[in-house]
């Protein structure tokens, strides 16, 4: 039982960590753009409040779906 569920939980953290790093990246790239283009701060904050719940919204289901698979 769980050696079934070792697997599936290092997959999904390895795939975070990848995507915790892409979303990093992604954010810093944006930050820069925006503050080249004279953005308002508030811009740039909603756009990192965006990356943030989808984030976490993906991170949640995630998790639901390892839970209902028991």
């Amino acid at each position: 039982m769980v050696t079934q569920t070792v697997g599936p939980i290092l997959l999904i953290t390895f795939l975070t960590a990848i995507t915790e790093y892409k979303v990093a990246v992604s954010l810093k790239a944006r930050r820069i753009l925006f503050e080249a283009q004279n953005r308002s701060r508030s811009v740039v904050a909603l756009e990192e409040l965006k990356e943030k719940v989808s984030r976490t919204v993906s991170i949640f289901i995630a998790i639901k779906f390892l839970i209902l698979r028991w």
